[in-house]
């Protein structure tokens, strides 16, 4: 009100603009913030601070280049302004541009040597690279110039945890809650290191500490679950575990959310980006993995495996679910399987030594898992690239042929086939594996990897482009499914360029788009989608998640209509229609296509179930 009335006596009063920026962000409206902002910088174009403000929403956004843009003109309007660099620093960690957020850090820290958060920060870039004693200094340094930090105090546990001193992160992890005993993730660290101390009841009340803090803190229930199995109530970890499952998708899509506010505290997912998404994939996995074995010991033995395979399809390199399965089939007296998967425990161990360069330890595990195995194709095929690695190609390609013999249609088997004929000077044999792998599984990462750059060898550019674009493309899947959403869009931009043959790449950036409440900007890649193709289903869903966020509904409800006319089972379009029809008031519709959702295999959270279940 006070900014309005300045306004009414003096219209291009810039200072005026900018305080009614900061009172209307502060109020969530940050459309409204960006014009108030806009006006400021027109008004007063040396004013940094309405750039900087500019450069914060577009941050809270998502839109990290449009964020840097304005923080960098803020930089320019206030070259000694410590803050901003910090904050150019941040939106390079977001990014994984590690080198380039180091050297932010570092200009903010000449200019203003007290700057925790640059330090912290700094701290957490070499943790990232496993530099923990260098970071553990880092943190001792900036505990000089603010003890109370708990952030830092947080972060120095971490450090000296992974430097193999749980008595004395436990001390520095202790003083952050002493002085905010309100971070759910100051009591999940004190509960891992409870754990590793062997403490299981001292863990279990930190856990159930950090759930009342945050709910819907997915990982906690997950440790949780294990301290109950140390403690051999399996009732209660099967309940953590699931738990865990049902709370794991939105923690995902949380951490892009949350991204901005956690590199303000400090803490936590400074540099979740920068993760491999086959980490947070295996994470995953490992809760179905723990959720079987609570099964299996509980004696439930259809429900373990369900969950055990669940596990291997999302992470196949996994050794725990192949090691639970064979006690499932031990106990089942199914010895065959039990051998079979005692075999894939040693493959899946043969692989990791072999990535390692542990060429000793990967044949012997290869070896061990053909003694328990001897019809292992994908056995035979890893001794085969194994052997090609130490150069004897004669019997690496005996151990092919007695793969192929085997089976002949396994995209593993026929993967490491195409490399070795490729390696061997068979550009034809190889080209012809790769076809056959990328028909078959299409989703294969390094199927497409290696065809394509195959195919550029051998001239032919166009077919390497496609294949190119989709290894790209299925790259920013991989991305998005773990919610790195900056990644995943940076993959589909790419993958979009390399071919005209476009409409599911175009449609993946629509989505993401729309996932971010980014309705022109989703609107725009969606229609070229569309005029491509216009039954792609993806371009369809996220259309109708567009005009769903316009509350839109009659035509949110065609396109999603439209996407199950194409695929009736498609989880994620039931359950927008059942979130739809319960805001139009038809509680029948709502639940028919709520239970469909289910019925498809989406996980929701009760509290969601029963929202949409109620008559109120």
């Amino acid at each position: 009100k006070a900014a309005e009335e300045a306004l009414v006596h003096d219209p291009d009063y810039s200072a005026a603009y900018l305080l009614l920026g900061n009172a209307v962000e502060d109020q969530g409206d940050l459309e409204t913030a960006v014009t108030h902002y806009l006006k400021c910088t027109q008004l007063a174009p040396q004013n940094y601070q309405a750039f900087a403000q500019l450069g914060n929403i577009y941050e809270k956004r998502g839109q990290l280049d449009m964020a840097l843009d304005y923080y960098e003109q803020a930089a320019q309007r206030a070259p000694t302004e410590a803050q901003i660099y910090f904050a150019i620093g941040n939106i390079y960690a977001r990014r994984c541009r590690l080198v380039e957020a180091r050297d932010q850090y570092a200009k903010a820290l000449r200019l203003n040597p007290r700057l925790l958060g640059a330090m912290n920060n700094q701290g957490l870039i070499l943790m990232s690279h496993h530099h923990y004693q260098e970071a553990a200094e880092l943190f001792y340094q900036a505990l000089k110039i603010d003890s109370t930090a708990s952030p830092v105090l947080f972060n120095l546990s971490i450090a000296l945890q992974n430097l193999e001193s749980p008595a004395e992160a436990l001390t520095f992890v202790n003083r952050a809650i002493r002085i905010d005993s309100t971070f759910a993730n100051f009591h999940l660290q004190k509960g891992n290191i409870f754990m590793s101390l062997g403490e299981i009841e001292l863990g279990r009340r930190s856990f159930a500490k950090a759930i009342d803090l945050e709910p819907s803190f997915a990982l906690v229930y997950n440790n949780l679950g294990n301290a109950f199995i140390e403690s051999n109530d399996v009732e209660q970890a099967k309940s953590a575990y699931e738990k865990a499952l049902n709370l794991y998708p939105d923690f995902l899509e949380a951490r892009y959310f949350n991204a901005a506010d956690e590199l303000n505290k400090g803490v936590g997912d400074l540099l979740g980006a920068c993760i491999d998404a086959a980490h947070w994939t295996s994470e995953f996995a490992m809760i179905y993995s723990n959720l079987g074995k609570a099964k299996l010991i509980m004696g439930k033995y259809d429900e373990a495996q369900q969950d055990l395979e669940r596990a291997i399809k999302l992470q196949p390199l996994l050794i725990q679910p192949y090691e639970q399965l064979a006690l499932l089939y031990q106990q089942k007296k199914d010895f065959r399987n039990q051998r079979r998967m005692l075999s894939q425990v040693h493959l899946n161990q043969a692989c990791i030594f072999f990535s390692m360069d542990s060429t000793a330890a990967a044949f012997n595990a290869c070896r061990k898992a053909l003694e328990f195995d001897p019809f292992s194709a994908e056995a035979h095929a890893e001794m085969g690239n194994q052997l090609a690695a130490a150069g004897d190609s004669l019997h690496a390609l005996q151990s092919f042929q007695a793969a192929l013999k085997l089976d002949a249609n396994t995209p593993a088997v026929l993967l490491r086939y195409g490399s070795f004929l490729q390696q061997t000077g068979d550009k034809t044999g190889a080209l012809e594996q790769f076809k056959k792998v990328v028909d078959l599984d299409p989703y294969l990462i390094d199927a497409r990897e290696n065809y394509a750059a195959l195919l550029d060898s051998t001239g032919q550019i166009n077919e390497a482009a496609k294949q190119h674009a989709w290894r790209h493309y299925l790259l920013g899947r991989q991305y998005e499914t773990v919610g790195h959403w900056e990644a995943a869009l940076e993959e589909y931009q790419v993958a979009s360029s390399l071919t005209e043959d476009n409409a599911p790449f175009l449609s993946a950036q629509g989505l993401i788009y729309a996932k971010k409440n980014l309705n022109l900007e989703a609107e725009l890649f969606l229609q070229q989608a569309l005029t491509l193709d216009e039954h792609q289903l993806t371009a369809l869903y996220a259309m109708g998640i567009v005009k769903s966020n316009q509350k839109r509904f009659v035509e949110a409800i065609d396109y999603f209509q439209q996407v199950l006319v194409h695929q009736p089972q498609h989880d994620r379009a039931h359950y927008a229609l059942a979130i739809i029809y319960h805001q139009l008031g038809d509680k029948s519709l709502s639940t028919e296509h709520l239970h469909k959702a289910i019925a498809a295999g989406l996980v929701i959270k009760q509290q969601i179930i029963d929202q949409l279940e109620s008559r109120n």
